[in-house]
């Protein structure tokens, strides 16, 4: 969908299967360049089925965001079933521009395993890598969902944080049914947010707020995933 000139165009990702299965190995690249503007969104939330006799899912995306271009990707939650296994890679490559990505998992089942790397880069050479990775088991009581949002940037598209607001955003999640924590990344790449969540509920209201502070400091016009 393109809304009009100087706003972003919305891209929906579909899946025919509705989900992902084991075995499957799932690579998207997407970039965008000379000031163009681009939020990337989902059908609704994506079941991982079952790991099988002989391995689970690997999920491998690309970011790229070069000569002003902004990109946001609003990924919407993996559900980890009984016995699921995901694996997620996300590299974020910039060059004067700036990445909004964001991952959440809900665990839904059992005996489950959960491992993210997101890696930033400028120009091939690491700025910051973040690591998320869990069984079932290793969640505290309580907790069923996870989140991140990072926000990345480089040169003149470094990203400016509004300590103020984020102060408030903390204390809000903290109110809630949900934990969050915001951190700078290495070397000036722009920011880390980190969200557990009692509930999918929880994490997606956490990580909505999140994703309105981000838009408001940049004061682009927010468009709904939805």
């Amino acid at each position: 969908m393109f809304p009009g000139a100087g706003a972003s165009a919305q891209v929906i990702v579909q899946s025919g299967s509705g989900g992902i299965i084991t075995g499957d190995r799932l690579r998207q690249r997407i970039s965008v360049a000379d000031g163009a503007r681009a939020q990337v969104c989902g059908q609704g939330a994506v079941s991982v089925h079952r790991r099988g006799a002989d391995a689970g899912a690997v999920e491998e995306l690309e970011l790229v965001a070069t000569t002003g271009g902004h990109l946001e990707n609003l990924a919407e939650p993996r559900l980890l079933h009984d016995d699921s296994d995901l694996e997620q890679h996300t590299r974020v490559e910039l060059g004067q521009g700036t990445v909004l990505t964001v991952e959440s998992v809900v665990v839904i089942g059992e005996r489950c395993n959960y491992d993210s790397t997101l890696e930033v880069r400028v120009a091939g050479r690491l700025l910051a890598r973040e690591r998320t990775r869990f069984t079932g088991a290793d969640l505290p009581a309580g907790t069923r969902a996870v989140g991140l949002l990072v926000l990345a940037g480089s040169g003149p598209s470094a990203p400016v944080v509004h300590e103020a607001e984020w102060v408030q955003w903390e204390r809000a999640a903290a109110g809630g049914a949900a934990y969050g924590a915001v951190s700078r990344l290495p070397h000036g790449a722009g920011l880390a947010v980190r969200v557990a969540a009692r509930d999918g509920a929880a994490l997606r209201d956490a990580m909505d707020r999140a994703i309105g502070v981000v838009h408001r400091a940049d004061g682009a016009p927010e468009i709904s995933p939805s």
